[in-house]
């Protein structure tokens, strides 16, 4: 749990240090209170807001874009890797035409490819994000991130999701599932993958993850009830544990100063 969100930490400081400069515990109160507020907010958007409650009014349309910039690159781990998950396995499990498998991998290289070029080269991001503050009025400044920053980024967004898989692994172990770690971590990564695209909140959140589990390990002739055991001990080691430790942050927020904002 501390690995994890310290990895989170470590990201959102090499981020925001481009244009303001944090303490160590303004840092933590971030994370901790992103934590807090996602108990409510739909998809980790109370992520935003209490991240921006410790930067300066001038800094916060910087913010916007920069948290905007970490988010995606780890929904890009997230979908890499269960796009790669699914290839892996769903040919395996013979549920395509073996005539389908080659354009499959050729449709998912391409995808991959793609996705990663859009993230080093595309100014995509960058466009929709102030496109979006300037319909409503406001002027937004987007922060340059060289090379070397991305990759950095990157890095701790896949040093957080493998931390995810070792646990979801080892909570397997302890309730006694005979399953292998590649396996584990094929179907955990589809889980990922389908919940991404759901809208969902901190506590709908274990319900659709442990729907794609049970059925993908009853799929691989797996104990559902183990897996969603498993599910549900990762859910509460990295999200239920972490945001009720994190209400103590709630005595920092400046709410007038946010709303106004």
């Amino acid at each position: 749990m501390l690995l994890n969100w310290s990895f989170e930490a470590i990201k959102w400081n090499l981020l925001i240090r481009k244009i303001h400069r944090l303490k160590t515990s303004e840092i933590i109160g971030s994370i901790s209170l992103g934590l807090c507020a996602n108990i409510i907010a739909p998809n980790r958007i109370g992520e935003l807001a209490a991240r921006l409650n410790y930067l300066p009014n001038e800094k916060r349309r910087e913010g916007l874009y920069l948290n905007l910039f970490a988010a995606s690159s780890q929904l890009l781990i997230t979908f890499l890797s269960g796009l790669l998950a699914s290839i892996l396995l769903l040919p395996s499990l013979d549920l395509i035409p073996h005539t389908w498998k080659l354009p499959l991998y050729l449709s998912a290289s391409i995808l991959i490819l793609f996705a990663l070029l859009l993230f080093f080269k595309s100014q995509l991001v960058k466009r929709l994000l102030l496109n979006k503050l300037e319909k409503s009025g406001e002027k937004a400044t987007a922060v340059h991130l060289d090379h070397a920053s991305r990759i950095k980024v990157i890095a701790l967004s896949t040093s957080r999701y493998v931390i995810f898989l070792i646990q979801f692994f080892l909570i397997l172990k302890a309730f006694g599932a005979e399953i292998g770690f590649y396996e584990a971590s094929l179907m955990l990564s589809i889980s990922f993958l389908v919940n991404s695209f759901i809208p969902s909140n901190w506590l709908t959140e274990i319900v659709t993850k442990g729907s794609v589990i049970f059925f993908l390990f009853e799929l691989m002739a797996y104990d559902p009830l183990i897996g969603i055991m498993a599910s549900l001990g990762l859910w509460l080691i990295n999200l239920l544990i972490p945001s009720l430790l994190s209400l103590y942050f709630l005595k920092d927020i400046d709410w007038m100063r946010l709303v106004k904002a």
